[in-house]
C-alpha cells in the first residue's frame, strides 16, 4: 500500500524517530536512487525533507520554529 511504502521511506531510509520530544533523522539514499523527499506533519508543523546524493535538507513549511536532530546534531528550523 501507499501508506506502507511511505512509512518504509520515512522510518527506514530517512531514519525518522522521536526521541525525548525531538524529531530526529539519519537519512540515507538507497542504491540506484538519485533523491527522495516527503512532507510530514509533526506537532502542528509541516516539514519538508529532501535527501539527495549531496545533502539532506529540511524546510519548515508552516508552524512554529522547532529544532530537529539530524545525524545526531541539533538543527533549528524556522
Amino acid at each position: 500500500s501507499m501508506s506502507g511504502s511511505w512509512l518504509a521511506i520515512v522510518q527506514g531510509f530517512a531514519g525518522m524517530r522521536t526521541t525525548s520530544g525531538h524529531l530526529s533523522f539519519a537519512p540515507f539514499l538507497p542504491q540506484g536512487w538519485s533523491h527522495y523527499s516527503f512532507t510530514i506533519n509533526y506537532r502542528g508543523r509541516l516539514i519538508r525533507v529532501t535527501v539527495t546524493e549531496e545533502e539532506t535538507t529540511l524546510k519548515l513549511l508552516s508552524g512554529e520554529k522547532t529544532s530537529v536532530i539530524i545525524y545526531g546534531k541539533e538543527m533549528q528550523l524556522s
